[in-house]
């Protein structure tokens, strides 16, 4: 557990990929522009804040790991959820960090490590009681604690 340093490098790409759309994409017509794109910009690192404290706070809570693909530039975040009161445990690998989260549904792919009949049964729990949103993944995350326990 513990991913305060993914999550810092978590935040640092996704400063890069902001950095690059600044430096090579950014399109100012007229002055009159400027207030638009530094409140777009604003926006996109406040979202990259909160959602590496998400990461990190998750990371406290659970055997986790975040992970880095070079090749497409996503981040996955893997992590386990055991059961307090049986022999169970799910592995639950969720692709975080596309451009629309956390505002569309997360892309996830449940395991069954050991024990876990109904793993169906959590991504529709999940569906129905996570809505996308900020805090959107540790909504998902309690929702999978809860069946867990």
């Amino acid at each position: 557990g513990g991913l305060g340093r993914e999550a810092i490098q978590f935040a640092k790409k996704r400063m890069e990929a902001v950095m690059d759309f600044v430096n090579n994409e950014l399109d100012v017509k007229s002055g009159a522009d400027i207030p638009n794109i530094l409140q777009n910009i604003e926006f996109q690192i406040g979202r990259i804040e909160l959602i590496a404290m998400e990461i990190a706070n998750l990371g406290n809570k659970f055997d986790s790991v975040l992970e880095y693909n070079n090749d497409t530039g996503a981040f996955s975040l893997t992590l386990d959820f055991i059961s307090r009161t049986q022999t169970a445990k799910l592995r639950a690998v969720f692709d975080v960090v596309d451009e629309d989260y956390p505002f569309t549904p997360l892309d996830a792919v449940l395991e069954n490590v050991i024990g876990v009949k109904e793993v169906a049964k959590v991504g529709e729990l999940i569906r129905r009681n996570a809505e996308p949103g900020f805090g959107y993944l540790k909504r998902a995350c309690d929702t999978i604690s809860v069946y867990m326990k």
